[in-house]
């Protein structure tokens, strides 16, 4: 998921990405981090996302204009081929956002879109449940109560940064997901989703 690496970490995330759900700022930048037997599922936030994938399926550089509309670096070549990709259906996160965890509808605000979204991980849950007859979880969760903890088992960031973010609700989430591994819809193997 998103810009997490597989070599060297497949004793925790294992040894096979089948697909690599994620959006432009989140995408890997080392080409050796794609598996060209794996998926690349682009999940599509705004318009400019789309550009960016175009550009990067016909592997041609992107407008400058563009590239502005992102809120940090992205990559500018990926090592797949056309056949490798595909766009998360829209509809999933809708239903994620709207129906499961109950978020406000999107609306305009000023010259922009004020929305709660959900995060990429709970969505490519949703996506698994879709897709999967049994879905496992491993090292999966928001224990709010130990802030220190690395959100993510690659980077340094820490549990508390989702404290300080506006476009997540990972409280609302975390209960969702203790509702799923309590109707045992989920399993989670690691106890990360504590309560």
């Amino acid at each position: 998921m998103n810009n997490g690496p597989v070599n060297g970490h497949e004793i925790d995330v294992g040894w096979k990405t089948t697909l690599r759900i994620t959006y432009p700022e989140s995408a890997p930048q080392s080409p050796g981090d794609y598996d060209p037997s794996s998926l690349f599922v682009m999940a599509t936030y705004k318009s400019t996302d789309l550009a960016w994938l175009n550009a990067i399926v016909r592997k041609k550089p992107m407008h400058l204009w563009q590239k502005m509309w992102f809120w940090q670096s992205v990559v500018e070549s990926i090592p797949l081929e056309a056949k490798n990709y595909r766009i998360l259906n829209l509809d999933i996160v809708r239903e994620t956002a709207l129906n499961l965890l109950g978020f406000p509808e999107p609306h305009s605000h000023q010259w922009m879109w004020k929305q709660v979204l959900p995060t990429l991980g709970l969505i490519s849950i949703t996506t698994a449940l879709q897709l999967c007859d049994e879905v496992n979880l491993a090292g999966f969760g928001y224990d709010m109560s130990r802030p220190d903890l690395p959100l993510h088992y690659y980077e340094t960031v820490r549990i508390s940064a989702m404290n300080t973010q506006a476009v997540h609700d990972v409280n609302r989430e975390r209960l969702f997901l203790a509702s799923l591994v309590k109707a045992k819809v989920v399993n989670d193997l690691t106890g990360g989703i504590s309560w």
